[in-house]
């Protein structure tokens, strides 16, 4: 068994972008990893031949749920570094290269995004390289109040992922456990030079492109779940209850949203 893992799940509906997914996981220039796909209830999942191995294993519950699962998995197979991947994007062909050396250096490494849409046409190129330097050493006050970590545009010394349990309806589970981490002491760096190709469509849980009321109710509900959840888990200095406090006081639409 590899030491590195690449984790992704899988559900009904994310067929039609898996040809992508697996495409773009064959180009890595390193394939030294096992691929862990949690299969939350697709049926018939065909994985062929591919240059890197592959463990499915069958999940069920929240998102949250799922997601907490997978990394127990990780823990108890004895993985020492994870690469995160959702299963509808795709990504640059040494993204799992490059992660790997830079978890030499970091705990937690986090890199570029492209958005693009359905159809894998451009919409926005390097999403997060307008507020971060390359190499940017992240740290805990920078996510405070907003999040940079995707479970697919992340990779981590699996060590690191808190042991604490992710609470069912978290939504923004990659914030929830990536603040945990970094909260807990540990070191996290940006890559620009590496791309996760985010895919924008309409069953995304938190897509980030085109302004909304909905996504604007959305992004409350989802900030409120987290500063929530962290408080009940015991991660909630008071940079976090100012936090919560400044989002139930100072939205409007809270009463319309819990």
């Amino acid at each position: 068994m590899n030491k590195v893992a690449f984790f992704t799940v899988v559900y009904p509906g994310v067929e039609p972008y898996l040809a992508d997914f697996f495409f773009s996981l064959d180009q890595q220039t390193f394939a030294d990893f096992d691929l862990i796909v949690g299969n939350d209830g697709l049926a018939n999942l065909e994985i062929g031949p591919h240059e890197f191995s592959t463990r499915v294993i069958d999940l069920t519950g929240t998102p949250a749920e799922i997601r907490d699962a997978g990394i127990q998995f990780l823990r108890n197979q004895e993985y020492e570094q994870v690469v995160f991947g959702d299963s509808d994007d795709f990504f640059s062909s040494e993204r799992v290269q490059c992660s790997l050396e830079l978890l030499n250096r970091y705990d937690v490494v986090v890199n570029d995004l492209d958005l693009v849409d359905k159809e894998k046409r451009l919409i926005q190129s390097g999403y997060l390289s307008h507020r971060l330097l390359p190499e940017t050493e992240i740290r805990a006050d920078f996510i405070r109040d907003k999040n940079i970590f995707g479970l697919s545009n992340t990779a981590a010394k699996v060590s690191w992922l808190p042991e604490v349990k992710i609470p069912e309806d978290t939504v923004a589970v990659d914030w929830f456990l990536f603040a945990h981490a970094l909260e807990g002491g540990a070191t996290a760096g940006f890559s620009p030079s590496v791309r996760t190709f985010y895919r924008q469509h309409d069953a995304n849980t938190a897509g980030i492109s085109g302004p909304s009321f909905q996504r604007l109710e959305q992004s409350v509900r989802v900030k409120a779940l987290h500063y929530t959840a962290m408080a009940a888990t015991g991660c909630a200095g008071k940079p976090i209850h100012n936090a919560l406090s400044a989002v139930a006081r100072g939205c409007s639409l809270c009463e319309r949203i819990f």
